[in-house]
């Protein structure tokens, strides 16, 4: 089992940034622990508020610390959104110095097992508190550092279409916050996608931090012949192939870098929003409230992408671009000099 731990060391200018730390760990599967430094940048809807434990939508052990139980402030903020003909899907607004997302809640009933139950009595709306999102410091180069959510915070398809890759992909739409000149971001609405993630995760004063990046879209080393799109800028990705497993990138990231092992560096579990928007979660003992992932390289065709399961196994051969219930990783980098 892997050890996720805040490690700050105090210096002159305030706090120093250092890679993640490896070592051998025989009771691993990938014979590796890895420990990252963690830092809080932004912030995103992951808490669920609610009036009664009996309303709680997921099982037990996938809760974490995803609910807090505050009947005076659910229902204060309830009387004050449930005459307002404005919110259609969604709507943020600000209550006691805090902020909070209100959500429509689903028409229909979810009795999918592993997956948030919508309806479970005849509350109109939900809602999520923005928290700060913990981030992984995978590298330092100067003053760049390479973030990666510590948790999955949002979940939807990769695309609509019957073929797609990371430059034209819905994702990635999604996450910087494009237009649809720039990347057809908003021509389906089944998600909800009006500001997107990087203008709702971070003020303007925060993006000036957020470095856009040049993205490496390498092809599938397994289906070379499958096109993962040409290379991009962008502010907010998630993690390729070549990032997770099987490189020197990846060893440095403090990922196992082979192939074939469920690494436990891998293991992601998603926030109660995550699940909300339809995040999937193991029932497997050993695993259970591990989410799966998408990445952005192509998978066996450009109708798939590639994915790690709820062990931190990497499938190369991919999954459906349409596939519901996987979990999204946000990467980026920030100029801590900014």
């Amino acid at each position: 089992m892997f050890v996720l731990s805040l490690l700050c060391t105090s210096c002159k200018n305030g706090v120093s940034y250092h890679a993640p730390k490896i070592v051998d760990d025989e009771n691993s599967p990938s014979s590796k622990t890895t420990t990252w430094q963690c830092i809080y940048f932004g912030s995103f809807p992951q808490i669920e508020i609610l009036d009664d434990e009996k309303n709680i939508c997921v099982d037990n052990y996938a809760v974490d610390d995803g609910v807090i139980i505050d009947k005076e402030t659910y229902n204060t903020i309830i009387k004050l959104v449930e005459n307002d003909d404005s919110i259609n899907d969604y709507k943020d607004i600000m209550y006691d110095g805090e902020k909070y997302r209100i959500e429509r809640d689903s028409n229909e009933l979810n009795n999918r097992d592993q997956y948030y139950k919508y309806k479970l009595n005849d509350v109109k709306y939900k809602i999520f508190k923005y928290t700060p999102i913990k981030w992984r410091v995978l590298d330092i180069n100067g003053n760049e550092l390479t973030l990666l959510s510590d948790k999955i915070l949002v979940s939807m398809v990769y695309d609509f279409k019957a073929t797609a890759n990371w430059e034209n992909s819905y994702i990635r739409s999604y996450l910087n916050s494009y237009h649809s000149e720039d990347n057809n971001a908003y021509k389906d609405k089944k998600i909800k996608t009006e500001k997107g993630f990087l203008d709702t995760a971070f003020t303007e004063e925060e993006k000036k931090s957020i470095i856009k990046s040049k993205i490496r879209n390498k092809n599938n080393d397994y289906y070379n012949l499958v096109s993962s799109g040409n290379d991009t800028e962008d502010y907010i990705y998630i993690p390729s192939n070549e990032e997770v497993f099987s490189t020197d990138i990846a060893a440095k990231y403090g990922f196992h870098e082979g192939s074939g092992v469920d690494d436990p560096s891998k293991r992601f579990r998603s926030t109660m929003y995550a699940k909300y928007m339809g995040a999937w979660w193991s029932p497997v003992e050993n695993y259970k409230g591990n989410s799966f992932w998408f990445m952005r390289t192509n998978g066996y065709s450009e109708s798939f992408v590639t994915y790690i399961c709820d062990f931190g196994y990497i499938y190369d051969r991919g999954t459906s671009i349409a596939q519901k219930g996987a979990g999204i990783l946000p990467m980026m980098k920030i100029d801590i000099s900014k």
